[in-house]
Formats: structure tokens, sequence, C-alpha cells
């Protein structure tokens, strides 16, 4: 029987809203905006936007964006199967992400979900005025997303396993092809469309959980 893991999204995956840009809209110091023109433009890539933005997140204002993101994040249903489902048949689960991880984990933590580990980017909020970009431990650099989320593909698929992919936007183009198997919605589904990537479409974890049980009882 093959060995199996999942890597999944965040934002706009796992919640069914991008908190980051819930945060940067409500919070952003004026001019992030411009940032926003630059990436439609071509002048800004994911990373060089996810680097302006963070750059203008307020220091002094970490619990209230926090709070904003941890009030206003609505879980995708049928996570938390898919997780207990995974955990019970050992397969491993983890979450990748160029969102922040101050509102990941506290959102993860607020769900009862603490326990999946995860990789993002980071706001550094070191005593300046203002954020500076980061990467949260076990993270590893993109050139054009900021995090590279391959990085936490390839890994299971060297100790052998078949890597089950989740997301549904930009930043998750590369890593759709690098995957086993793609669970895609939203931008990801047209991207892989377009470039004839096979994928599956999902609107709620319960499909991606029936998705896998099929293809595990197909094996048995």
């Amino acid at each position: 029987m093959h060995k199996y893991a999942v890597v999944i999204d965040f934002d706009g995956t796992i919640t069914c809203n991008d908190m980051g840009l819930a945060v940067i809209t409500e919070f952003g110091a004026p001019g992030w905006e411009e940032g926003i023109q630059k990436y439609r433009s071509g002048e800004f890539n994911s990373m060089e936007l996810h680097r302006w933005e963070a750059s203008f997140l307020p220091s002094t204002r970490v619990k209230e964006m926090t709070e904003l993101a941890v009030g206003g994040a609505e879980i995708r249903p049928g996570l938390r199967e898919l997780v207990e489902y995974a955990a019970a048949r050992k397969i491993p689960v983890e979450i990748t992400s160029s969102g922040w991880s101050f509102y990941i984990k506290a959102i993860l933590q607020r769900h009862g979900l603490g326990e999946i580990p995860f990789t993002s980017a980071s706001a550094d909020f070191d005593g300046g005025e203002f954020a500076t970009h980061g990467l949260s431990p076990g993270a590893t650099h993109c050139e054009i997303n900021g995090v590279c989320k391959c990085d936490r593909v390839r890994p299971h698929q060297e100790a052998g396993m078949t890597v089950i992919y989740v997301g549904d936007g930009l930043s998750d183009f590369c890593v759709a092809a690098q995957a086993d198997m793609v669970f895609a919605r939203r931008t990801l589904a047209e991207h892989c469309e377009l470039e004839g990537i096979a994928f599956t479409p999902f609107d709620d974890f319960f499909e991606v959980l029936d998705g896998i049980r099929r293809l595990i009882e197909s094996e048995a």
C-alpha cells in the first residue's frame, strides 16, 4: 500500500477568506495599497508584495491584528475530520503558507487545530515601528512567492510518499506541478486547467477527505 502525505495551503484554503488581506486592509499604514498596484502592473512578484506589505504592519498593534484575524476566520468545513482520519492512519498533514505566522498560529489554536505543523512567512515585530518580512522555522525562501512550498512536498516524496496538495491561489502554482495529486479551487483550479495539471475540484474538506478515502480503499 502506498504511503501518503497531505500538504495544505492556509489563506483561502483552510480559511474561507484571506486573513492576511483582512489584516493589511484594516491595519496597514497609509501607502500599503501601492504594493498592490505594483503587483498588478508586474513591477512586483508575490515575494516583493508580501515584503512590502509587512513593512506597513504597525508593531504596536499586533494584539489587535491577531484578534481581527482570529475573530474573522472561518475554517472551511471538514478540516478537523480530514486531520482525524489522517492521524488514525498515520498520514502526515502539514500546512504551508505565504501568510504571516502570527495569525496562522492564533487561528489554528483558537479552533483546536494547533497540533497541525505549519511553515509560513513571518512578520517580525522586533521593536521597530513596522514589521519586517521573514520566515517561520522550517520555511525556506522562494524568490517568487517568498515561501517555497515545493520544499514542503519534496521531503515526503524522497521518503517514498505520495503527496496530496490542497490549494487555491497564485502561490500554489509551482507546488501544484510538484505534487503527486492536487485538490484545487478558484485560481489554482483555473491554472491547472490551463497547464494540463490533473486536479480534483473541491469546495470543502469533506470532498478532499472523500477523495483520499476512496483512493486508500481502492488499494485495500
